[in-house]
């Protein structure tokens, strides 16, 4: 570049003579105080030669502008590394902000979804759904990325272009040029600019520049570590065609594990917790059923009772039915009316609606409605109507009491019996004829025991015989026993 301070004044390069002459005036430091130790009073040109010094005297003369030169040329440049090391910077913290993987849940969570879904605080239970939902969404490679890769390509090559024009005088021809902006330059401007460079050590001072910022030349630059990286925090989704190894890794690897292994969390519990409750509803249903045929062979022989029919019918073995249809007072209940909703405990309730709101199901793929624990625990059951059974048996009580005490039609009247030998017994009969059961069982049939005559006792027999059958048309007899 031909001028150093003041672009707007142009000097000239003669060339001739014997060798190459520069005037003191041609120089990128024009305008600036440039000194030239000249003599006569001729201003020289290009077609007038006049009074030329050597290139030498000229240097020396203008040490002090020719430093300011160097730093000049070797700023522009380390310039240009600032701004390739900005943008690869700038890229790498939009890396940070927007590579942004789904973190996986924390091991307490996973527990409780896993033992006690129902103990998940709502923040807990929002962040299990939103991991075991999510996907990640940030960039998918460095292509994504835009204007800031687009950015710190062109930096990066900028000031590794300008790097290597520090070691070629072609180059750092250039770099002066572009320093300054400059106008379209001699031969000789170039020859002189370079080593009116080299005086002020402008060379070492881009040499400096250079071995300081020697990453940037390399193939391993800034940029491409950082392309690399951040690649490598995108990773990649596991390869499913090859199932026996797992590529997945960085962002994205990471996230689709997350949102797996929350997802597999969560049904993973929901079909625990299904596969034990679904057949509490048969076990239930075959439970009743099984009750309702151990009552109906128990009432068919009432003489054999288990314990636990005797305390489903509320009566104690020696308790007398009367004949009774024990049926009447059975409320009977349909297997088929026995589900899900009814079965389920207050607990399962509160599970199963954590692990249906996690697994996000909707009503048509519901067991029951998790909201109507009201529900919980009704399952219909046997039902016999104890307090009824209990007052029919005591009505029935009563009646035989009245009838015992003053029915007189236990043993007919054999009329008039006439006196005489072999008669004693039909006698001893007759005078049992129109007495209560009461008086007959309490009173006469023990007078007779204590005559013990053959006569006493073939007359007690036949009363006997006439008082057990007035007992069992009165169903006196039919008492329950246990086994």
């Amino acid at each position: 570049m031909p001028y150093y301070d003041d672009l707007n004044k142009e000097d000239e390069i003669a060339e001739g003579g014997g060798g190459t002459q520069l005037s003191p005036q041609s120089s990128v430091i024009a305008g600036q105080g440039a000194t030239a130790p000249v003599q006569g009073t001729t201003t020289p040109t290009p077609d007038n030669p006049g009074n030329f010094v050597g290139i030498q005297k000229y240097l020396d003369a203008n040490s002090s502008q020719a430093s300011k030169l160097g730093d000049s040329v070797a700023g522009a440049v380390q310039g240009a590394v600032g701004n390739a090391r900005e943008a690869v910077a700038t890229l790498d913290n939009e890396a940070n902000e927007r590579i942004q993987p789904i973190s996986a849940l924390d091991e307490p969570i996973k527990q409780k979804i896993a033992s006690t879904p129902e103990a998940l605080t709502a923040e807990e239970r929002n962040i299990a759904k939103n991991v075991a939902n999510s996907s990640y969404t940030g960039p998918k490679g460095i292509e994504d990325f835009g204007d800031s890769y687009s950015k710190a390509t062109s930096s990066v090559n900028a000031a590794k272009q300008q790097l290597d024009s520090t070691g070629s005088e072609a180059g750092r021809q250039q770099l002066i040029a572009g320093a300054f902006n400059a106008k379209p330059r001699t031969q000789g401007q170039n020859v002189f600019d370079g080593m009116l460079l080299q005086a002020g050590g402008g060379r070492q001072k881009l040499q400096n520049v250079a071995e300081q910022n020697a990453d940037l030349r390399s193939e391993a630059n800034p940029l491409v570590q950082t392309v690399d990286a951040i690649n490598a925090r995108i990773g990649r989704a596991d390869d499913p065609s090859t199932p026996d190894v797992n590529e997945a890794t960085g962002a994205i690897g990471g996230s689709a594990a997350a949102q797996q292994d929350a997802y597999s969390a969560i049904q993973s519990s929901l079909g625990n917790w299904t596969g034990s409750f679904t057949p509490k509803v048969a076990s239930a249903q075959q439970a009743l059923i099984d009750k309702q045929q151990a009552l109906a062979s128990d009432i068919r022989t009432p003489k054999d009772f288990t314990a636990d029919n005797l305390a489903l019918l509320g009566l104690n073995a020696g308790d007398r039915l009367w004949n009774l249809n024990l049926n009447n007072y059975i409320d009977e209940a349909s297997p088929t009316d026995i589900n899900a909703a009814n079965v389920a405990s207050a607990e399962d309730y509160a599970r199963y609606a954590a692990l249906a709101e996690l697994a996000g199901l909707v009503p048509d793929n519901l067991l029951f409605d998790p909201t109507k624990v009201e529900l919980a625990g009704t399952r219909p059951d046997l039902q016999v109507n104890q307090s009824k059974l209990k007052a029919d048996m005591q009505a029935r009580d009563a009646a035989y009491n009245k009838a015992y005490k003053s029915d007189n039609s236990v043993v007919p009247s054999l009329g008039e019996i006439p006196l005489g030998p072999g008669l004693e017994a039909a006698a001893l009969y007759e005078s049992a004829a129109g007495k209560s059961p009461e008086w007959i069982e309490s009173v006469y049939l023990p007078q007779l025991s204590r005559q013990g005559t053959p006569a006493a006792r073939e007359a007690a027999a036949a009363i006997s015989d006439k008082l057990n059958i007035w007992k069992s048309n009165q169903h006196y007899n039919s008492t329950i026993s246990k086994r």
